[in-house]
């Protein structure tokens, strides 16, 4: 739909179909949750994890303020007087019953209740005991709680190992350790991440850059991988086994290497450097795009052999990402420092341009209201995007970069309020002081006009033709009848301005004004309905 300069609808974000070609850095279509939202207000900005649970709701893990549960209306902060032992929380899982687990800088808490029994507006209540055990009270931060395929939960800590926790029942616990004393005996290595493969096998990378495997089944001890295999030495911070079963590493300094497996031979492949700055996590969509987020660099983006950094030029909060999750409607949800960032799955179908926005040192927009766009039809030239503005003339965006047509190209104003495309693909453009057309390239003039002005437009010949006119607020191209009860149809194009109504139909040109019978104001829409009424 086109809109008129007065309705604001567009006005500092232009939301443009991907399918035009890209004249700038896209700035991707991000719904960002952040401190200042109006709707649902962080209590801080420091976000170290998002989850959803099993009944759909996202859990936003919130430095020094707890735990935030968003229903998609309304958020309830989680904090100590919910049973917390600490409000700086790192991750949460959820067990095979539902309950779920937080950890924090003073260890575990589990809800007493899984969080299907829960009413709908009873507040989820924690513990830092189960069964009459004490949880673990050390620091437990990001990537390092598993459930495993026997529903245990598994807990990396920074000197006591792995903590195991088995649930025969909703109200029995069995807890175990596996030491990770590998390289000093008696002295367990702090954990940095883990993951549980599609296999059943569980992987864990430890402080001092080793790595070590549970086999599937568990049926022997950790164990660390052999120097034989040539693991990475460096720590590596976050493991993610992909759709296709191959393992990502993210490492500090920004290494990222996948394991090559071919039965029992292994290669550790470096990936990528593109990052300077430590991996926080990785993460896949179901569109097969691999995400690699880093705390300082932003986040690397992986798809079809394409590497791309995603950082604040395309509109994330932050280079410092903390954390990824894909929700079941498969958005990718980015928790940062400054908020939480949300990216639907059709973002590809939309890129968001800000005003401001410079290429080669000069701004792309010249005015921050923009009133009017048409995208690219068919082969018509000279293809890309069209943009009316509401004081800077009209711009087209291409890949080749944008180029502006305004008043002293022939404009009779600068304020552009309507853009169609007749059948013909000639370009019609509605502004402040009248009605101009563009035949461009060889697409031919309409009949002759009181003002006729010849241009290039991106390496195109074009005739504009003006019309002296009224503002117009609006246009649109009409099909209808060339005569009452006819199956026949003509197209029409309308211009719709103050007091007067412009219609161009079969190469002639129809004005209504009020003594015709119209309303003495500004017209900003014109429909047809079923029986072909004209409705404005």
């Amino acid at each position: 739909m086109i809109r008129s300069s007065h309705s604001r609808f567009i006005s500092f974000y232009l939301v443009l179909l991907l399918c035009l070609t890209k004249a700038v850095g896209q700035e991707l279509p991000f719904t960002h949750y952040t401190p200042e939202n109006e709707s649902v207000t962080l209590p801080s900005a420091e976000v170290f994890s998002v989850f959803q649970d099993n009944l759909g709701y996202m859990w936003f893990v919130i430095y020094s303020s707890g735990l935030y549960r968003y229903n998609g209306h309304k958020a309830d902060l989680y904090t100590e007087s919910d049973g917390l032992p600490a409000v700086t929380v790192h991750e949460v899982v959820q067990d095979k019953f539902g309950r779920l687990w937080a950890g924090t800088n003073e260890g575990l808490a589990v809800s007493i209740k899984p969080l299907q029994d829960y009413r709908g507006d009873e507040n989820v209540e924690f513990t830092t005991t189960l069964a009459g055990s004490q949880l673990v009270t050390t620091s437990v931060v990001r990537n390092r709680m598993i459930v495993d395929k026997q529903g245990r939960l598994l807990v990396g800590t920074e000197q006591a190992g792995v903590v195991r926790y088995d649930f025969p029942s909703l109200d029995t616990v069995l807890v175990d350790t596996i030491r990770t004393d590998f390289t000093q005996p008696g002295t367990n290595t702090g954990v940095r991440s883990m993951t549980l493969r599609q296999n059943g096998s569980i992987w864990v990378a430890l402080a001092d850059g080793q790595l070590c495997i549970w086999a599937t089944g568990y049926g022997s001890d950790l164990k660390p991988v052999g120097s034989e295999y040539n693991p990475p030495s460096i720590e590596t911070e976050a493991l993610f086994e992909d759709s296709e079963g191959r393992l990502w590493g993210g490492c500090r300094k920004g290494l990222v290497w996948r394991l090559l497996e071919q039965g029992t031979d292994w290669t550790f492949e470096t990936f990528s450097q593109d990052l300077q700055a430590d991996i926080a996590d990785i993460t896949e969509t179901q569109d097969g795009v691999i995400w690699i987020a880093s705390n300082g660099s932003g986040v690397l983006r992986y798809e079809g052999r394409q590497l791309s950094i995603v950082s604040t030029e395309n509109g994330l909060l932050s280079n410092l990402v903390n954390h990824m999750v894909v929700d079941r409607e498969d958005n990718l949800w980015l928790a940062q420092s400054g908020g939480v960032s949300k990216l639907r799955p059709n973002y590809r179908a939309f890129s968001n341009y800000p005003t401001d926005v410079q290429q080669n040192g000069l701004r792309i927009f010249t005015s921050a209201a923009l009133n009017a766009v048409l995208p690219p039809e068919g082969n018509l030239p000279p293809g890309g995007i069209w943009v009316g503005t509401d004081d800077g003339g009209m711009e087209h965006l291409s890949e080749s970069g944008f180029e502006i047509i305004d008043r002293s190209r022939g404009l009779r104003d600068d304020r552009v309020n309507a853009l169609i495309r007749d059948e013909r693909g000639r370009l019609w453009v509605g502004t402040g002081d009248g009605i101009h057309c563009l035949s461009i390239g060889n697409v031919p003039p309409p009949p002759k006009s009181p003002e006729v002005s010849r241009l290039t437009i991106v390496g195109h010949n074009t005739v504009m033709a003006s019309f002296e006119h009224h503002s117009i607020y609006a246009a649109a191209s009409l099909s209808m009848p060339v005569r009452s009860g006819s199956s026949e149809r003509l197209e029409s194009l309308w211009f719709l301005g103050y007091q007067h109504l412009y219609c161009f139909v079969a190469d002639q040109w129809f004005l209504f004004k009020p003594s015709a019978g119209l309303p003495g104001t500004r017209y900003h829409t014109v429909a047809l309905d079923g029986q072909d009424n004209l409705w404005v």
